[in-house]
C-alpha cells in the first residue's frame, strides 16, 4: 500500500480505505525492502507484483506472502504483521518476570605468542610465562612484564641477544637512548631495554621472537575480542541498487 492513495487503490480497500491507509500505512505487515521503490510508485498491488523487478520474483522470505497474495488489504497487512511478530519474538525471546539477565560471556583464547594469530583489535587479560600466570590488560605492560622477567630467568641469553644486532625493534641495551633519540623506553636493567612505542602486531612478533632466543618456553596470553568473537573483515559490497524501505 503506497504513501498516496490512488483511486484504483481506494478501490483495492474498500469502503474503509481512508481509515485502513491511516492505520497500516508505516506498520511493519505493511513494509518491506526494495531497491526499486521509485519505479513501483503508487501503482496497484497487482502491478508491483508483475513488476520486472516485482514482489513475484524477489528471493527475500521477508516477502514470502506479499509473493503469494492475491489481494493486499487490512486483512492481509495485520496477518503479516502477526507472522513477523512471532518470528521475532521466537529468535529474541522477550524477558518474562523473574528472569535475571546475564549477558553473555564473551569468548576467551588462550594463544601461544609464537603461534601465526592475528591478536589486533583483541583484549588482553593475562599472560603465562613459565607456568606462572599474571593479570595484564595492556599489550605495552605485557611487553614490559615478559621481557623483565626474561631478564631475571634468562639474563646472560637475553643481553647477548639484545647486543647481537638481531634483537626485534623492542629491545635493546640501556645505551639505545643515545642510537635511538626520541623512541619510547623502558629500562629493565642496567643491560636491557624495551620499546614500547610500537604497534601490536611488533610487540607480539618481538615477544615471540626474544623467548624463543632466550631458550625459554614461549609465553602465552589470555585473549579476548571486544566485539562478538570470530569478528572477520570482509570487503566492502559491490555496488547494487539501495534496498529501502517501502510499502507494498
Amino acid at each position: 500500500m503506497p504513501q498516496t492513495l490512488t483511486s484504483e487503490w481506494k478501490d483495492h480497500l474498500g469502503r474503509d480505505a481512508q481509515e485502513i491507509h491511516r492505520t497500516w500505512l508505516h506498520r511493519i505487515g505493511n513494509l518491506t525492502v526494495t531497491g526499486y521503490n521509485s519505479s513501483y510508485s503508487n501503482r496497484c498491488f497487482a502491478a508491483k507484483q508483475e513488476h520486472p523487478e516485482g514482489f513475484h520474483r524477489s528471493p527475500y522470505r521477508l516477502k514470502s506472502d506479499i509473493k503469494t497474495a492475491t489481494k493486499w488489504t487490512a486483512e492481509e497487512m495485520e496477518a503479516r504483521t502477526q507472522r513477523l511478530v512471532d518470528q521475532a519474538m521466537e529468535l529474541w525471546p522477550y524477558p518474562q518476570p523473574g528472569d535475571i539477565f546475564e549477558p553473555p560471556a564473551r569468548e576467551g583464547l588462550i594463544i601461544g605468542l609464537d603461534e601465526d594469530f592475528a591478536f589486533t583489535s583483541r583484549d588482553i587479560e593475562a599472560f603465562e610465562l613459565d607456568g606462572e600466570e599474571a593479570p595484564c590488560t595492556t599489550w605495552r605492560a605485557l611487553i614490559v612484564k615478559v621481557i623483565a622477567a626474561l631478564a631475571v630467568s634468562r639474563s646472560d641469553e637475553l643481553i647477548d641477544y639484545a647486543r647481537s644486532g638481531t634483537a626485534p625493534s623492542i629491545l635493546a641495551p640501556t645505551d639505545a637512548r643515545r642510537k635511538a633519540p626520541g623512541k619510547r623506553l623502558n629500562i629493565i636493567s642496567p643491560n636491557i631495554a624495551v620499546f614500547t612505542g610500537t604497534d601490536t602486531v611488533s610487540k607480539i612478533a618481538s615477544l615471540g621472537k626474544s623467548s624463543t632466543s632466550s631458550t625459554n618456553p614461549n609465553p602465552s596470553c589470555a585473549s579476548r575480542s571486544p566485539a562478538p568473537a570470530n569478528r572477520k573483515r570482509v570487503p566492502p559490497p559491490r555496488r547494487r541498487p539501495s534496498r529501502r524501505s517501502t510499502r507494498a
